[in-house]
């Protein structure tokens, strides 16, 4: 897709007649001496050519995706970045979130928009990083007061598919966000959130899934103060309220919290109503750091406003922080205790002790260590190395949410510089990693305990800057225990190198990956060759292409080969309504 003088002229044009509209009212001294117009961003097209042997493989043989960025700055003042990626990849199953998105965020001096699908962040315990396709502002003036507000579409309505196992029913969700926040000498900020499902936009009622429309109204209140010149206190309250199956329309009688809110959530038998509050004292003194925190969430607590929340927990920590050894020492250490079963209703309870250790220590020019620890639980996205080592197409697991608890997670790292430090022509580093990771994993309420993972990497890498050549091996490792299933461990090298040419025009590179994956009850090996090249022509358009082959066998199976083919084509922009014109 290439953008014409033709079209570049019709836009400025048009940009140039809406100016005064959008600058109306507005400082504009000083903004004459600068450019009107610039369009700078990129477009990505890239097409997958997909074949295999294995009768169950579900991919589609082609698929494409179309992606850009283009900001509009007017006057360099005005800022309108532009997002948007299209493509019709199918993954095998369905899901309420979208891959195919378009978003853009104008903003104008102290406010900032956003358009079509985002993610807006108010507070952990309200609206905290959800997708939207909808419509947000953020009016943050150089006075104390700061506001900002959201409105659209959270989810969309997935009918409910028995033939599909991966089919996730969902109701379309839509929501709406605003907070006020004051800085003055201190902090103080506002939020509340809506949310609530379409009850209509499905055409039948699930029977496969338990499915219910639900509606939520959150509250937060947050205050960050310092007290004297060292000390600071950060705290946060917040409160929801969830109405489990909006068609209760039966209201129940009870003074709550919600009373000056009621016209926004109706106090129905099928509404319940959570509490969370944090706090924290943090001192800083020459060269460390000590502080204090606490956080309890209710049992059940839940918003709308966030893919997944951890609840019924009580937290009080201490932490610290120092720098030893000529400052080539840095520790960070918490230490506190946890405890679930808040309102003791469950089987069991659990009270533990939770902490968290984290130094880095530079040995020498050559060699730096680095140590982490953790037991808090979290969440976050597990993945072996092995996933990207056998993938042979990027786009394949776009759709997957795998939220996981972190329970305890242990990682080292050494890095060592081999040679000459002050040789720059030719570099060697020797990197060492080890984690060990034991969690319960949830995804649609389905909890997976107990599960350990031990991960292990040894890479040399060297790179001969003179003549732009770079080369790597690695040993990759991955030992998995899962309940319920036979344990599994898989190992294998990995060489590869990259080369550039004609002034880092053309790069190439290839690598070669064996792994070999022992299981109990069943053994097999995978073979992966990847080779690849990109080419920039000029400065605004590079192409690109990759192949990879996977080889893989499995016990009492044949051996099946997947081919892909990558071709891909890169557009890069800047230009000046003083170049077009001229």
């Amino acid at each position: 897709m290439l953008v014409t003088k033709m079209h570049l002229k019709s836009l400025f044009v048009f940009l140039s007649m809406m100016l005064p509209y959008m600058l109306y009212s507005q400082e504009l001294s000083g903004i004459t001496e600068n450019e009107p117009v610039t369009i700078n961003g990129g477009i990505n097209v890239n097409g997958v050519f997909y074949h295999s042997k294995d009768t169950l493989a579900t991919r589609e043989p082609f698929s494409y995706v179309v992606s850009g960025n283009i900001n509009l700055n007017l006057y360099n003042v005005v800022n309108c970045p532009i997002t948007f990626t299209y493509s019709n990849y199918k993954a095998n199953w369905s899901q309420p979130f979208n891959f195919n998105q378009f978003g853009m965020t104008p903003s104008y001096k102290w406010i900032k928009t956003y358009i079509g699908y985002n993610s807006m962040s108010f507070s952990d315990y309200t609206l905290s990083g959800h997708q939207f396709l909808g419509f947000g502002i953020e009016v943050s003036p150089d006075i104390p007061w700061k506001y900002a507000a959201m409105y659209g579409r959270l989810l969309k309505p997935v009918e409910e598919d028995t033939t599909n196992e991966y089919n996730i029913p969902a109701y379309a969700r839509y929501g709406y966000a605003t907070s006020v926040e004051y800085s003055g000498y201190g902090n103080i900020k506002l939020v509340l959130f809506k949310a609530w499902d379409d009850e209509g936009s499905l055409s039948e009622q699930p029977v496969k899934t338990l499915l219910y429309p639900k509606s939520n109204l959150a509250l937060s209140i947050s205050v960050s103060e310092p007290i004297g010149e060292r000390l600071m206190f950060d705290g946060e309250f917040s409160t929801s309220a969830l109405n489990a199956d909006t068609r209760n329309k039966e209201e129940k009688d009870g003074e709550h919290i919600f009373k000056v809110t009621r016209f926004l959530q109706k106090n129905t038998i099928s509404t319940v109503y959570y509490c969370a509050y944090k706090g924290a004292l943090k001192y800083t003194g020459n060269g460390y750091g000590l502080g204090v925190s606490y956080e309890r969430v209710n049992p059940g607590y839940e918003t709308l406003g966030a893919y997944y929340f951890t609840n019924d927990f009580e937290n009080i920590t201490f932490d610290a922080s120092t720098t030893l050894l000529k400052e080539t020492l840095n520790i960070n250490g918490r230490i506190g205790l946890q405890r679930d079963d808040l309102d003791g209703t469950n089987s069991s309870n659990t009270t533990k002790i939770v902490g968290s250790l984290n130094m880095q220590y530079v040995m020498s020019q050559k060699t730096c260590l680095s140590l982490n620890y953790s037991n808090f639980t979290g969440y976050t996205f597990i993945k072996s190395e092995f996933d990207d080592i056998n993938a042979t197409d990027p786009y394949q697991n776009v759709d997957t949410l795998k939220f996981t608890q972190i329970n305890q997670s242990v990682s080292a790292n050494i890095s060592h510089r081999l040679g000459n430090v002050e040789n720059k022509d030719l570099q060697q580093t020797i990197n060492v990693n080890a984690t060990f990771q034991n969690q319960t994993m949830q995804q649609n309420k389905l909890h997976t305990p107990g599960t350990r993972f031990y991960n292990g990497n040894v890479s040399y890498n060297v790179n001969v800057q003179n003549l732009k050549l770079g080369m790597f091996c690695s040993l990759n490792a991955n030992y998995s225990e899962i309940p319920d299933m036979d344990d599994a461990f898989t190992i294998g090298p990995t060489i590869g190198g990259n080369k550039n040419w004609f002034d880092d025009k053309l790069k190439l590179t290839v690598s070669m990956s064996y792994n070999d994956e022992l299981i109990t009850k069943n053994n097999s090996e995978v073979w992966i060759f990847r080779a690849g090249c990109s080419y920039k022509l000029k400065e605004h358009h590079q192409f690109d292409m990759s192949f990879s082959e996977q080889n893989r066998q499995a016990k009492d199976q044949g051996r099946v080969n997947d081919l892909t083919f990558t071709i891909g084509y890169k557009y890069n922009f800047n230009v000046k309504y003083s170049e077009i014109f001229k």
